[in-house]
Order: C-alpha cells, then structure tokens, then sequence
C-alpha cells in the first residue's frame, strides 16, 4: 500500500483529532502516504420569509456555514501537526450539502490503496440514532 486517504468531515462536528493520531500511525508502519480529504458541509440557503422572520433562518445557515470552515481549517492544521512531513499526501475538500451525501467523496476515494472513514459518536447521532441497538449486549437495548 502506498497511498491512503483519510476521510475527515466538518459537520455537525469535527473529526476527533484521534483519527487522525492512528491513521498517521498506520501509514507510517505502512511507509505510505496519508492523504488528507475533508467533506466540508456547506448548507444551502432557505427561502423562506416566514422561517426568517420567526427563527432568523438566514443567520443560522450562516453561523453553521462558518463554523464548518472553521472546522475544515482546523483539520487541515491538526493533520499537517500530526502526519510526518515525508508521509503528506494531498489535501483537498470537497463541499457537500449534507453530513450524510459523500457521494462525491467516493468517487475521489477509488484511486487510492486505503480509504479510512472514522466512525465516532457526535451530539446530532443520539437523535438520529434513537431506537436503534448498536450493543446488543446492553441491557438497555
């Protein structure tokens, strides 16, 4: 293996700086090259007045807009202060609508060795995720 792409996301919460600790890991065991791709979410606009004007619709989408560039220039740091330098890849990223979509992502992914997309728990996940079993051996479930 000589190339490996790291996934990273921007929203609703940035990659843990752990993923990006063990993928360096790994492709220096591997003596390969970690690339770096950030599916930067970038939510579309609402045209709605009414939302406007009960919720402030437009300065919601704003603030999520600039906290998930915030969050891409933090990956690319946290990446660049934890990758050897001889072990750098690309980076680059990709704008997508939704934290779900990296349809456009995959399409890139394929002409690398490795992929690595970390899965981690985040606020939005207990919501989305109510009612389903992830540890069958939890009493709970």
């Amino acid at each position: 293996m000589h190339d490996i792409l790291l996934q990273a996301s921007t929203h609703p919460d940035p990659t843990p700086v752990w993923a990006i600790e063990q993928a360096a890991s790994l492709s220096v065991s591997l003596a390969a090259r970690l690339s770096l791709g950030v599916c930067r979410v970038h939510i579309p606009q609402a045209t709605n007045w009414l939302a406007n004007k009960l919720v402030n619709i437009d300065g919601i989408v704003a603030e999520e807009n600039r906290k998930s560039s915030a969050n891409a220039d933090a990956l690319g740091e946290s990446f660049r202060s934890h990758v050897p330098p001889e072990s750098i890849g690309e980076m680059f990223a990709i704008d997508i609508r939704s934290p779900l979509s990296h349809t456009q992502f995959a399409v890139r992914a394929r002409t690398y060795d490795l992929s690595i997309i970390p899965i981690y728990p985040y606020a939005a996940m207990e919501y989305s995720l109510k009612g389903w079993c992830l540890n069958p051996g939890d009493p709970s479930c």
